[in-house]
């Protein structure tokens, strides 16, 4: 069986372009727009990876505890945060020192191969997009 990867993004957009960019790579890709629609899917499938937004529904707090949730209930699953929120906000410091954040001005194709390749996972945890996104 492939790669997995579950999406969570309050934003539909968002959510429906990556969904869309990782399928296109052959990845078996689910995306939700609520932690509470998150936990379901988490207890009921299995994912290599979870894309999470920090700021999900204006809460900032709910991208970390979701976070913590699968770090303590599935360490071996990778994350990694994606964000609209300014690069030295507290949020993103927080999300930073659990697993890689990056910022939502990134180019699809390539944030999806950099995922699936592990680059978020050589270097610093928190990434300025290499482009705007088209």
């Amino acid at each position: 069986m492939g790669l997995s990867v579950l999406i969570v993004d309050d934003y539909i957009g968002t959510a429906l372009l990556l969904n869309k960019a990782f399928e296109m790579q052959e990845v078996k890709s689910e995306y939700c727009t609520s932690s509470s629609e998150a936990l379901k899917l988490l207890d009921k499938n299995d994912y290599d990876y979870v894309i999470l937004d920090i700021l999900i529904n204006g809460d900032p707090n709910n991208g970390i505890m979701l976070y913590d949730y699968i770090h303590n209930k599935f360490p071996s699953m990778k994350v990694v945060f994606i964000t609209g929120c300014n690069r030295n906000s507290e949020q993103v410091l927080k999300a930073g020192q659990r697993a890689p954040v990056v910022f939502k001005r990134f180019v699809l194709k390539d944030f999806v191969k950099d995922v699936l390749y592990g680059r978020y996972y050589d270097e610093s945890s928190v990434k300025e997009p290499e482009a705007a996104m088209a």
